[in-house]
């Protein structure tokens, strides 16, 4: 197992390298000039200080040179200064990625920990009216949008629960404690139920879709045949081998949830990563857009290593491959 970890390692540290290359080419290859802004707000600006914005912001030289400048810095997790905020790219990351894990890490946990079982309970229920309404429940919220969602939420929920539409505090607040931690949690409602609801449904779906195949296999009817309680059919015999399909979905949850929680923080104004990369885009920022899109790369890499990971431990059929 270790060797096995080890191999998948090594496999990935030149796919992170070409991921950063191709990242980079695509930025700085991109029309317009990423000084525009700053240039436009300075009139009377001169050819001399544009040529040290540039060298601050790293934007001179040839592309080759510029990569693994740029390479060289991210090494040391030093991805240069947002032109945007004029501050480091890692120190703004450094506080936008922590309100990202809190709202995604919560609703993957609790999407996983309720689709799961509810999901092996509809696959024993197959065509009777629970499960025509699951069905139609996941069809509703995985074929939705989730700004569609988040915008039925701040027009029919939000007013009759009273819960706060906008931020991750209360603007002008200075709370302490456990008003601080109310406070948090009330703006946390919302976007919270939408990503929670949207991972969800697909979830359980697959959890349903994965069950219900391995019920259905010559085993399982043998083993209700013997007399198996059905309790253990269901939990020992079929969940255990209906888990494998499993893996890569529930593991890589947590990177939908991040990719789709751009568009949830945008309609709640959530101060997460997602937000300040749609920012970057608008503004241009290229320092910030690429430490983000550098962390949304890496994350990725790193769930699929942990799918195969899982993989191996849950099937050693792999790790014999």
């Amino acid at each position: 197992m270790k060797q096995y970890i080890i191999r998948r390692l090594l496999l990935f540290i030149p796919i992170i390298f070409g991921i950063s290359f191709i990242l980079f080419f695509l930025y700085v290859s991109s029309p317009g000039d990423p000084l525009s802004g700053i240039i436009s707000t300075q009139p009377g600006i001169t050819p001399e200080r544009i040529q040290e914005l540039r060298t601050l912001y790293g934007l001179d030289g040839s592309i080759i040179q510029r990569y693994f400048n740029w390479l060289k810095n991210a090494i040391r997790f030093d991805f240069g200064v947002s032109l945007n905020y004029r501050e480091p790219v890692s120190s703004i990351l450094g506080v936008y990625i922590w309100n990202s894990f809190y709202l995604n890490v919560l609703s993957f946990l609790f999407s996983v920990f309720v689709s799961i079982p509810l999901g092996i309970y509809i696959s024993t229920k197959h065509g009777k009216a629970l499960d025509k309404f699951v069905l139609t429940f996941s069809l509703l919220f995985t074929s939705l949008p989730t700004f569609v969602l988040g915008i039925i939420a701040i027009k029919y929920v939000a007013p009759v629960f009273g819960l706060p539409i906008i931020g991750m505090t209360s603007i002008g607040s200075n709370y302490t404690g456990i008003a601080y931690v109310k406070d948090v949690l009330l703006h946390t409602a919302l976007p919270f139920i939408i990503l929670s609801l949207f991972s969800l449904a697909g979830t359980l779906r697959v959890v349903k879709t994965s069950m219900l195949e391995v019920i259905r296999q010559d085993y399982i009817r043998t083993a209700r045949a013997k007399g198996v309680s059905e309790k253990v059919v269901i939990y020992k015999h079929a969940f255990r081998n209906a888990l494998i399909p499993l893996i890569p979905i529930i593991v890589g949850g947590i990177v939908t949830l991040f990719s789709g929680s751009i568009i949830i923080e945008q309609v709640f104004g959530w101060p997460g990563i997602g937000n300040i990369t749609y920012q970057a885009i608008l503004n241009r920022d290229y320092p910030l857009l690429m430490g983000s899109a550098m962390f949304y790369a890496i994350l990725t890499i790193f769930s699929n290593l942990l799918t195969d990971i899982v993989y191996a431990f849950v099937d050693p059929r792999i790790r014999l491959k």
